[in-house]
């Protein structure tokens, strides 16, 4: 008799699992977490974060990510939305996202990390952790707090090394700005692209370590990829009042994508900027084609 018991007491829990699952798909403020168990808690509040980027205005994301926040203290992602909603100043902020990443840390566990290190992207669980560092690293930074933006940046890159968050534009930019040249020279070497942020940041360590020639050589390199970065950096051209949420490379939204990266690399250097806006650009070469018609 006990082992039917036990037989109609799982397919009873399968059942109410189905229901639950298929009460995700509507309405959401008619599906209750209360009594479930902490998997189903998490699954619903991802679902109410997922509405709440669906609303249009940040009024109408607050009662669901607060409700998120409420069925699962460790969400992340609604956490770090409400943050943003919030504002307010840059060490109060600060505070939060660690106390977050000390959740995150704990709710994840140890010996979790320590296994997957090397490919966290790749894990779909990981990318709200993830997402909660790269924030810290932006934010430290913006408040000044180098040493601890960088941090932050290189355990990143140790949990991903293939850096599919782009956090290497974030940390090059660090490096440059604190003049850690070392670990500069290391990250290009790493990465080795052909982009802007990659070529002007590559002129600036050369110029920063001393290197002239070497800097000069990077730079016919770096004009060829995208020249518009060097108009913004001598003045010659104004940074666009709003940039373009996505870039295109040797194109001015690349440039503006650049220089948000590099750019305060560059102008806490003026010397770097004053052999920059001496350096004579070759001459545009001549097409060769002839004019047809009148």
């Amino acid at each position: 008799m006990a082992k039917k018991k036990t037989r109609t007491s799982n397919a009873a829990e399968a059942e109410d699992y189905l229901r639950f699952l298929a009460s995700l798909e509507g309405d959401l403020n008619e599906v209750s977490g209360s009594g479930r168990n902490k998997e189903e808690r998490q699954m619903l509040a991802h679902e109410l974060f997922c509405a709440a980027e669906d609303a249009e205005n940040p009024i109408e994301m607050i009662p669901p990510l607060l409700r998120a926040v409420r069925l699962d203290p460790a969400c992340i992602d609604a956490r770090l939305t409400l943050l943003r909603i919030a504002g307010g100043p840059a060490s109060e902020v600060i505070d939060e996202l660690q106390e977050l990443l000390a959740l995150a840390d704990q709710e994840l566990g140890g010996s979790f990390i320590e296994e997957n290190r090397g490919f966290f992207w790749q894990l779909i669980e990981t990318r709200p952790y993830m997402r909660l560092r790269a924030e810290l690293a932006q934010t430290l930074h913006r408040a000044g707090r180098m040493d601890e933006a960088i941090a932050q940046c290189q355990a990143i890159l140790l949990l991903n090394p293939n850096d599919n968050q782009g956090i290497r534009y974030l940390t090059i930019g660090l490096y440059l700005e604190a003049q850690r040249l070392t670990e500069a020279d290391k990250l290009l070497v790493q990465f080795d692209e052909d982009s802007a942020f990659w070529l002007w940041g590559r002129v600036l360590e050369r110029f920063l370590t001393g290197d002239l020639p070497g800097a000069t050589a990077w730079l016919g390199k770096a004009r060829t990829q995208n020249r518009h970065v060097e108009d913004f950096l001598t003045g010659k051209r104004k940074l666009p009042s709003e940039p373009e949420p996505f870039y295109q490379p040797g194109q001015i939204s690349e440039a503006v994508m650049c220089l948000g990266s590099i750019g305060p690399a560059w102008m806490e250097s003026r010397p770097a900027i004053e052999w920059l806006s001496s350096q004579q650009r070759p001459a545009a070469r001549k097409s060769g084609k002839k004019r047809v018609g009148p």
